[in-house]
């Protein structure tokens, strides 16, 4: 693992405690069991710099139908999930878990981002947002620390 990798898998460790604190008492045991899973399947992934990989998670972090990584970060006015979990979209839906994401959005990853497919019949907590966050920012520490 490179050091770039080192320091951006230790980054996650406050966002992952935070995570925790803050979720214990939403996230039922089994997500916050799949959020740990996908966050080490995920560091192994980032090694080989998959960014399929990466949709891959995001897409079972999020419930999505489907992501996939853009090298463009066009802006073309797609809501897009901030860096504090939050939503850049006026309206929004809630369900018994949380927010259901829009049919498409974005999550910013430097020069690139992840392209969103929501379902709609899916909520998302605000912890879900931020392991997805996190693994966006991981993706383009790597991606700008391997052309350096």
């Amino acid at each position: 693992m490179t050091a770039a990798a080192v320091v951006a898998v230790a980054g996650l460790v406050p966002i992952v405690v935070a995570i925790h604190a803050a979720g214990a008492r939403r996230l039922a045991l089994d997500q916050r069991r799949a959020t740990v899973r996908a966050l080490r399947q995920l560091t192994a992934a980032i090694e080989h710099h998959e960014c399929d990989a990466v949709a891959h998670r995001l897409t079972e972090v999020l419930h999505l139908r489907g992501c996939r990584y853009e090298d463009d970060d066009p802006h073309d006015g797609l809501p897009a999930i901030l860096p504090d979990g939050s939503l850049d979209t006026l309206v929004q839906r809630r369900d018994g878990t949380g927010i259901v994401l829009p049919e498409r959005l974005a999550i910013p990853s430097g020069r690139g981002r992840f392209v969103l497919h929501g379902d709609p019949s899916c909520g998302t907590t605000v912890e879900q947002r931020l392991v997805a966050v996190a693994m966006a920012r991981l993706v383009d520490t790597l991606r700008s620390s391997s052309r350096a």
